[in-house]
């Protein structure tokens, strides 16, 4: 789920990258995106962290960016997944 582009340096800028968990009783979900990003990743040691890096691209001084990202709490990581995506995309 992610579309590789290049800022003016180069660098790849992934769009859509996206994260979660599921416990193990399968009964709670989260999955966590921004709409551009350079990473999404856990731990999958027992303090269970979630990571994702919005890209900001070159900001000049003075200006601002604004990146919308979400995290979806809910029972189905697959559902969440889609309907992150959807929000994301758009």
């Amino acid at each position: 789920m992610n579309d590789v582009q290049k800022d003016s340096a180069g660098n790849p800028i992934h769009k859509q990258y996206l994260t979660g968990l599921v416990l193990q009783a399968e009964v709670r979900a989260v999955a966590l995106g921004y709409e551009h990003s350079v990473a999404a990743l856990q731990n999958a040691d027992s303090h269970h962290c979630l990571h994702s890096c919005p890209h900001f691209g070159e900001i000049a001084p003075h200006a601002a960016v604004t990146r919308k990202g979400y995290v979806l709490f809910g029972a189905d990581f697959p559902t969440l997944a889609r309907e992150l995506h959807a929000r994301i995309s758009t």
